[in-house]
């Protein structure tokens, strides 16, 4: 209708909101088809902000269906349209967004330098909740990239997030920190840690992010010789990944409840394995989808060649 009557800028935000809501709906297949088309006529249509906004999307929904190259390019051009438009608050939350998706490519040092410009960025803008975030991210990219443990960057999104009564960022930011904890060798600690993060995003009603607590609780009483109580906190993590309908996260559940249950329950533990390889092989992750693969052959082997007994 909007292209019939030359309204190209009318189309353009239609197929914008039309991308997000797609978005939204995790289907990122056609967000993308929809957004590719945004953003190009968003900038025909000279509409800075419009185009900055599709770009943002865009890279949501690659980074989702994890083309994260593809995903470093759009949010690249994001930023540069942020900063012609001074829109610092949008510059900093594409910079995290950019942090996130360096992080997956292994580019910790550029993913700790833009999730650093996502804070100054947010405390330019006056958004405290944000600079809460993009801390929380940074302490996290620092760990990961072994450029120090975090801890200290952690500890204040906690503290931060805390005193702005950000109950879903004080979780999250104690998901990382009850991680890091546990890297340190401190797991009774960390144990506390995910525990209080797994109560708080429960009381916030963040499914997502509480799944993702507990899977790491799971490993922690793992680490603790807590058998029962680590396998009880992963299956609730398996059960939560499905209602978010996210995949890979089901998938690493699973491939982490097969690996613990190898040595009491084999044939329960290979029928997860398999169902692990299927979803990560779905989200594209060949590392891990190969590693459950290995892991599933090595069971089947184990229970055929008598090695285990499926009563064990």
């Amino acid at each position: 209708m909007y292209r019939a009557e030359g309204y190209l800028l009318g189309e353009a935000e239609v197929l914008t909101n039309l991308g997000h809501t797609l978005h939204e709906m995790r289907d990122f297949e056609q967000a993308v088809l929809i957004l590719r088309t945004a953003v190009v006529l968003q900038g025909k249509a000279g509409n800075h902000r419009g185009e900055g906004a599709a770009l943002t999307n865009l890279g949501r929904s690659l980074a989702e269906s994890r083309r994260y190259e593809e995903a470093v390019g759009v949010y690249q051009r994001d930023i540069e349209i942020c900063r012609l438009i001074s829109d610092w608050h949008g510059e900093a939350v594409t910079q995290n967004n950019l942090g996130l998706a360096l992080r997956e490519l292994g580019r910790a040092g550029e993913a700790a330098a833009a999730h650093a410009a996502a804070r100054d960025a947010f405390r330019r803008a006056d958004d405290r909740h944000g600079v809460a975030m993009a801390l929380n991210n940074l302490g996290t990219a620092l760990r990961e990239g072994g450029l120090g443990d975090g801890s200290d960057v952690l500890e204040e999104a906690v503290a931060l997030s805390r005193d702005l009564g950000d109950k879903r960022g004080e979780g999250i930011a104690l998901t990382n920190l009850g991680t890091s904890r546990l890297q340190a060798g401190a797991p009774a600690e960390a144990a506390r840690m995910l525990t209080r993060a797994s109560d708080l995003l429960e009381e916030v009603g963040h499914t997502h992010a509480q799944a993702g607590a507990l899977m790491n609780l799971g490993k922690v009483r793992g680490v603790l010789g807590l058998t029962g109580p680590a396998i009880e906190a992963v299956r609730k993590a398996i059960t939560l990944f499905r209602t978010a309908r996210d995949r890979h996260g089901e998938g690493r559940a699973l491939f982490l409840l097969s690996s613990t249950l190898w040595a009491t329950a084999p044939e329960e533990a290979i029928s997860l394995g398999t169902a692990a390889v299927a979803a990560l092989s779905e989200t594209d992750d060949e590392v891990r989808a190969e590693q459950a693969t290995a892991l599933v052959t090595t069971m089947r082997e184990s229970v055929n060649g008598g090695g285990l007994s499926a009563d064990t």
